[in-house]
Order: structure tokens, then C-alpha cells, then sequence
């Protein structure tokens, strides 16, 4: 079979983001320069989520993309970021009553178990930031939560780092994450890693938000980050808006709003991509 190579790579990654029912933002001069709205649109879900990583209950719901220089920071000189076969990400937001719902899709080159608790950030991890209230504080205050998720053959690992004083192990989230790996995966342009991650925190869980406080019309001060971490070397990380890694600052978040249910759409039939083919072998859920 003849290598896909070059502009060719990326416009087969286009295409599998197109196919995944992704809204694709605009590019000039080249796939560098991707720009992506930083206000999201979360469903309403009319049944609770079964938290496995397998997105079923994410059919009708549409991506937010994370890739691209815009949105890449690195580590140190010289972590160059090798774009959308190096690294890159697409996420869902939903809602009830009772759970704030966030469901990613990462695809890397290379996966670095993580270090336990406090210390994820020595790995390939999620990193989740909320301003519950949306009061945009420059830094964080109290209405502020900083949390942290990562794959491990031995199950998922979910940490809180902020509020400082309900900093540890988030026990009270569902967490699943799925790994699928496709090793030939390159010669189509696709990072032969991807990792899915689904996760149901309670309205409890965030600060300013009492038990089962969601309501369609709230808006969330929201960031997603995605901690890279390549060959035992912190790499750098993806971020949907600058206000959680390199600085924490909710007023550089994006826009999360609680809106109503998705009409779901007739059944319909579509082409399996390459990514969509891998075999799972590794699944972690916590419950």
C-alpha cells in the first residue's frame, strides 16, 4: 500500500474528524493555524451516562477540538510540537440534574504511564479545570476546581489539586478510560495511541455548585489540558484556552452553557475510520 504522506496525512485527519461528526474550524496557511471558538454548547442527558469509556451515550453530542500550534505549549527548549500525528484531542461536555459529564478523545505518539496523586503531571494525563460560577477571577478562588485524570493498566487515576483544602483522591467521580492501540496507525496519519476517557463528576463535587444544582441556562467557566509526556521527557501539553498550565487564570477560560436535550437523530449507517478499527486492549474504569 502506497505511504500517505505530508499535506496528505493531514487531510485524512480532517477527514476522520469529519466523520466523527467534529464542526471543523477554518485554517489559514496550513494546519498550524487552527483556531477554535472557546464557547461550547453541553446537552442535557435525559438517562444517566453508563461511565465505561465507550461513548455510546455521545452519538449526537458534537466535539470541541484541541490541536494545533495555537494550542500547544512546550515544556522547554526545544519540545517542538510535531503536529496531529505527535499529538492531538476532541471533547464532549453533557449535563443532568445530578453530573457534569466530559468525555475526551486523546490521540499520541507515545504513552507514559503516570506517576501516582499529586504527582501526575509526570506523565500523560487530563487535566480538568471549572470555574463553577463563571465569576472569571484572575487565579483561582473559591468557586474554582482543579482536577486530574490518567490511564493506568491497573485502573483509572482521578485526583483533585484545587481547592487546596479538598486536595487528594476524587473518589466521589465516575472514571473510565479506555487504551486502543493501531501500530501501523502512522502510515495513514493517525497517532497510533488513542485514549478515551469518560468521567461523571457530581454537582457536589464543585464548589458553588450544591447537590444536583445543574440547570439549563448556566454557563461554567471551562478548560481541558493535555499533559504530554513523551520517552520519559515532559513534552508539553494541549490546552483549549491558556488559564490552567502554564497560568492559572478562570478569566482565560472558555464557555461551557447548560443547554437543553439533544434530539436524537434517525440511525444511520457510516464508514468506519482507522482509528475507530483498533482493538481494545486495555480498559479502566473506577465506579
Amino acid at each position: 500500500m502506497r505511504r500517505i504522506v505530508g499535506r496528505q496525512r493531514n487531510a485524512l485527519w480532517l477527514f476522520l474528524l469529519a466523520a466523527a461528526g467534529a464542526a471543523l474550524p477554518m485554517c489559514r496557511g496550513g494546519w498550524a493555524n487552527v483556531s477554535v471558538p472557546l464557547n461550547y454548547r453541553a446537552p442535557r442527558m435525559i438517562e444517566p451516562v453508563a461511565v465505561d469509556g465507550r461513548l455510546r451515550e455521545w452519538r449526537e453530542a458534537k466535539p470541541a477540538l484541541i490541536v494545533g500550534e495555537s494550542r500547544w505549549h512546550a515544556a522547554g527548549a526545544g519540545q517542538t510540537y510535531g503536529g496531529v500525528t505527535d499529538l492531538a484531542a476532541r471533547f464532549y461536555v453533557a449535563w443532568d440534574p445530578t453530573n457534569l459529564y466530559i468525555a475526551v478523545q486523546v490521540y499520541d505518539d507515545d504513552l507514559v504511564p503516570p506517576a501516582q496523586g499529586e504527582a501526575m503531571l509526570h506523565g500523560d494525563c487530563l487535566v480538568v479545570a471549572i470555574d463553577a460560577t463563571n465569576n472569571a477571577s484572575q487565579g483561582y478562588d473559591d468557586d474554582d476546581s482543579e482536577f486530574g485524570f490518567a490511564y493506568t493498566p491497573s485502573g483509572p487515576l482521578a485526583w483533585r489539586w484545587f481547592p487546596a483544602e479538598r486536595a487528594g483522591a476524587l473518589t466521589a467521580a465516575k472514571v473510565a478510560v479506555v487504551r486502543e492501540v493501531k501500530p501501523h496507525a502512522l502510515e495513514a496519519g493517525v497517532p497510533p495511541i488513542k485514549l478515551t476517557y469518560e468521567i461523571a463528576i457530581p454537582w457536589s463535587e464543585l464548589p458553588g455548585k450544591p447537590q444536583s444544582a445543574g440547570q439549563a441556562g448556566d454557563v461554567l467557566g471551562f478548560d481541558l489540558a493535555i499533559n504530554d509526556v513523551d520517552h520519559g521527557c515532559r513534552h508539553g501539553w494541549l490546552e483549549w484556552s491558556p488559564g490552567i498550565m502554564g497560568v492559572k487564570d478562570p478569566s482565560r477560560f472558555g464557555n461551557v452553557l447548560l443547554a437543553g436535550a439533544l434530539e436524537p437523530e434517525a440511525p444511520a449507517t457510516h464508514p468506519t475510520t482507522a482509528v475507530e478499527t483498533a482493538g481494545h486492549d486495555g480498559v479502566a474504569s473506577s465506579n
